[in-house]
This record gives C-alpha cells, structure tokens and sequence, in this order.
C-alpha cells in the first residue's frame, strides 16, 4: 500500500507520519529530499532557504523534481511490495509524476484551521517555520499557488492538489482522535484495495 499525504503547514502531516510509522510504513518525507540536496550543496536550510531553494530545483530540473527523488528513495520498497507513505507531496506535477509511477496509491489530504496550525508551527520550533502570522499566510499562499513555478494564473499547488485526494483526514481534535482516524482510513483503504 502506498499512502501519498498532503497538507498545509501544521496540518498535521508529520504526525500522520509517525502514527503510519509505528503501523510498518516506510516514511519518505518530500522535504527532507530538498534539505539533502542543500546539504549536498552546502547550504543551510534556516530561514526561507528551503522553500527558495525548491524554486529553483523545480526550474532547473523539472516541476516533478523532488518527486522523482523521492521515488529513487523507495523503489526497493515499492519492488518488494512495502507499505509506503510519501510525505508532504505540495504541487501538482509532483502528484502526476507519482501516479504515473507507482501507479496504485492513496492519496490523503490532511485540513485544519489556520490558526491552529500556525501554533503547531510555533510549538514546533523548526529553524525554517514562520515566526509571525503575518509570515505564516504569505508561506501559505505560496504553498497554495505552487512556490511560483506554475504560469502567472494557473495554480498547481496545494489548492488544485486538493482536487487531486482520494480521502480527507480533518485534525482538529487530540493526537489521540488522529491516530483513531488514521485506523480506519487504513481500513477503508484495504476494503477499497
């Protein structure tokens, strides 16, 4: 089984990560790709480093880029029959480029409301997380437009990936009700398997 999930910052899709984790999945994260690349290129990734840098990554070898490094990290995995998640998907050629690959996946949307998740981001403390809510929103709109690689007008990211979910995990309520829902959306998804 492979498990794609995506998600606004602060959604929650590291949780889910660490929840299908303990269930047996083998964790690529979208990110972390990116923030090898920089190390291999010597570059920190504080700041807005990483998501500057996914720019020009993305216009230098292709929308699919960060997707098409994730997959080289998994296809013994996908060989041998793994249950996979891929973590933190966030545009739409990278959704493409996945299903054109691996073919039969499970791809997951992950909501919650903005301002919580803005204090999930905070609580979190990581180097590259926004420090104001101000900051917060214009990440978001960028995550939501596609990080400016699409044409001036046509949105790839994370809004039209939307329309891209096989199923919604709202996430709201306590670590605990996730890992609850995350059950039985692994259930539903054998059922439909």
């Amino acid at each position: 089984m492979i498990i794609v999930v995506t998600g606004l910052p602060g959604s929650g899709k590291g949780v889910v990560a660490k929840i299908l984790k303990r269930k047996g999945f083998k964790i690529v994260e979208m990110g972390d790709q990116v923030r090898e690349k920089m190390a291999e290129d010597g570059i920190s990734p504080g700041g807005d480093r990483i998501r500057k840098y996914s720019v020009v990554m993305r216009r230098k070898y292709g929308k699919d880029i960060v997707a098409r490094m994730a997959v080289k990290k998994i296809a013994a995995y996908v060989k041998s029959k793994k249950n996979i998640a891929i973590v933190g998907v966030r545009d739409v050629p990278e959704m493409k480029y996945l299903k054109r690959t691996l073919k039969k996946l499970y791809i997951v949307g992950i909501v919650a409301p903005v301002e919580v998740r803005f204090e999930r981001l905070r609580d979190r403390g990581r180097t590259d997380d926004p420090k104001s809510l101000r900051k917060f929103t214009e990440r978001e709109s960028l995550e939501k437009k596609g990080y400016g690689v699409a044409k001036k007008g046509a949105a790839k990211g994370i809004d039209k990936l939307f329309g891209m979910i096989d199923y919604l995990l709202c996430n709201t309520d306590t670590p605990v009700m996730l890992a609850r829902n995350v059950n039985i959306l692994i259930s539903k998804i054998k059922r439909a398997g």
